[in-house]
């Protein structure tokens, strides 16, 4: 286990701010835009289901397709 200190992410993760951070900001949307669009179905015990997989793997192809192919190269 390693302890980051601060302000030095952006040396040691670079990744985590210039790939991970566009392509997690970006399914987060699509994930809020379905939690807050459309009806949603429930179970039994009136718990409202998941997405199904076939939008989720949708939802990835879209996210990592916006990160831009420059964005990957400049690190």
């Amino acid at each position: 286990m390693a302890v980051i200190l601060g302000g030095l992410t952006k040396k040691l993760q670079p990744l985590d701010i210039t790939v991970n951070k566009p392509f997690k900001d970006q399914l987060q949307a699509k994930w809020e835009n379905w939690m807050m669009g459309g009806i949603h179905e429930y179970n039994k015990t009136g718990q409202m289901k998941r997405p199904s997989y076939k939008d989720i793997v949708a939802w990835i192809v879209e996210s990592w397709a916006a990160v831009s192919e420059n964005c990957v190269r400049n690190d």
